[in-house]
């Protein structure tokens, strides 16, 4: 490529980097069901918390952690069911995300987080086989992290754009404000 184009197009990018984002990508952003991924990511860093502490054999730690991943992610599973849930039943049959599929997967989450507990408190007090015992724990939370994944991509392509899709702008805001976890911590990203 000619040195002349390279620098047309270097100087492209630096004026697109001196703009800064497009406001129509930043709006769209702002008022997107989208963001709620947001919330998900930090979900998921409360959650290495705790397997950071299970890799230290903190089992106490590690549980306590643990209870307070389940307490974020019950309460936005909640605000999921209360506030969009009703709203995404507007857009009818959606091949591959029918409402009953979401809330299933909210089930098989939660039933995932009160076996973990389980393991973690059958492990306090036994220090012979600890390292076994968390190499088992890791290893249900491994299959835990496939139904989350899973669980936030069909939320990614399917239940936040027909959402987005189905709503105004304003009423959009409207519900995000509702969702106190987004709402309380949307502004830390």
């Amino acid at each position: 490529m000619p040195k002349a184009r390279l620098k047309k197009l270097s100087a492209r990018k630096e004026m697109k980097r001196l703009r800064g984002p497009n406001e129509a990508d930043a709006a769209k952003k702002d008022s997107s069901f989208l963001q709620l991924l947001d919330t998900h990511q930090r979900m998921m860093q409360s959650f290495f918390l705790h397997q950071e502490a299970l890799l230290q054999r903190n089992f106490r730690l590690a549980h306590r952690r643990l209870i307070q991943y389940e307490r974020r992610i019950r309460k936005h599973i909640q605000e999921e069911e209360r506030w969009l849930m009703p709203v995404y039943a507007r857009a009818g049959n959606v091949s591959g995300g029918q409402p009953q599929l979401f809330i299933g997967e909210h089930r098989r989450i939660e039933e995932f987080i009160d076996r973990l507990k389980a393991l973690l408190q059958k492990e306090r007090g036994r220090e012979r086989s600890a390292s076994r015992h968390a190499i088992e724990i890791l290893y249900q939370e491994a299959m835990f992290r496939w139904l989350l994944e899973h669980h936030d991509e069909r939320e990614k392509q399917i239940l936040y754009p027909t959402l987005d899709r189905v709503t105004s702008k304003k009423e959009r805001n409207v519900i995000l404000k509702k969702c106190s976890f987004f709402a309380k911590h949307s502004n830390r990203v």
